[in-house]
């Protein structure tokens, strides 16, 4: 018997829950004619799988030096922004209508740059220092920030007394951009027109079911922030897989900011959800556990009685 040729087929995987086999199929030959096929089959599904991850773990590594790279040209970027803000300071005189401007662009440069410095100690391995901070006062700075990009929209924060007391673990520049991702997001739902953009803050004390419901590893009190657009909703077919990388409700866009959300909430213990209505406007709510109070936090009561002022904080 004589082996002639000898090849591989591989079984096109349709579904991620079939396997991968891998056959060998040797022509047999007696006396010059094909006598028969032997075929040998062997599943390579964890093999393939473990050469794909391979391959993956040294794509990111290239990646993470890649990034390290731009990050650190990017530093040195912002070194010249923040000195040229210097400069521009203390040339104009303190009463001149820019200066509110300059303070803000330092406010943000600062803010980026604490954002690529912990994209370095993140590829240096170094472990994220994380600590606790009232996530409204990151969130009233925010709106300072966005008021240059509603472009006639109408963007509001509310915050319940309870909010502005309570503490979540983390860094702001996370809220930051949790926060901003999903305010840009809004923006451009209203496709240029005068619409409404609401930031609703406040503070739940919610059952195990209802912390699991919504992310949360246990009960307790929770910190919600809500951003409301009135914009066009999501159709349904986008909305269950908004959170999903490179899904987008919009033409153009690149899917990632979303993704971008959910994986920060989660990396800050919280989750976030999304409610639509085609037609009515769509809201994401972040939930976020809360960890400590500036002050002891107040007993809940019932609502007041029909006659008397309930007072509301707007900021």
């Amino acid at each position: 018997t004589h082996i002639h040729r000898l090849w591989s087929l591989d079984k096109v995987r349709t579904r991620e829950d079939l396997r991968e086999m891998e056959f060998l199929f040797l022509p047999l030959e007696r006396e010059g004619s094909l006598s028969g096929i032997l075929a040998q089959g062997r599943d390579v599904t964890e093999l393939r799988r473990l050469r794909r991850d391979r391959q993956k773990g040294r794509d990111l590594e290239n990646l993470g030096y890649l990034a390290s790279g731009v990050v650190h040209d990017l530093n040195n970027l912002f070194a010249v922004v923040l000195n040229s803000l210097d400069l521009a300071e203390r040339r104009l005189p303190g009463d001149l209508a820019g200066q509110p401007d300059l303070a803000r662009a330092r406010r943000w440069a600062l803010r980026a740059r604490g954002l690529t410095g912990s994209v370095l100690r993140q590829v240096r391995g170094q472990p994220r220092e994380r600590f606790l901070f009232p996530p409204t006062v990151t969130l009233e700075e925010l709106l300072d920030f966005l008021s240059t990009l509603k472009k006639g929209a109408t963007l509001a924060l509310a915050a319940s007394p309870e909010a502005h007391r309570a503490l979540v673990r983390g860094t702001p520049e996370e809220v930051a951009r949790l926060a901003l991702n999903l305010c840009v997001n809004a923006l451009q739902a209203l496709e240029g027109r005068a619409g409404r953009v609401d930031l609703d803050c406040s503070v739940r004390d919610l059952s195990v079911p209802e912390a699991r419901a919504r992310g949360l590893r246990d009960g307790g009190w929770a910190f919600l922030l809500t951003v409301r657009d009135d914009g066009p909703g999501l159709p349904r077919e986008v909305r269950d897989r908004i959170f999903r990388d490179r899904v987008s409700a919009r033409p153009g866009g690149t899917g990632l900011g979303l993704g971008l959300v959910r994986d920060l909430a989660r990396d800050l213990e919280g989750d976030v959800e999304v409610l639509s209505v085609p037609g009515r406007g769509t809201a994401f709510t972040v939930a976020l556990p809360v960890q400590d109070w500036t002050d002891p936090v107040p007993p809940l009561t019932d609502p007041a009685p029909r006659g008397t002022e309930r007072i509301g904080t707007l900021l």
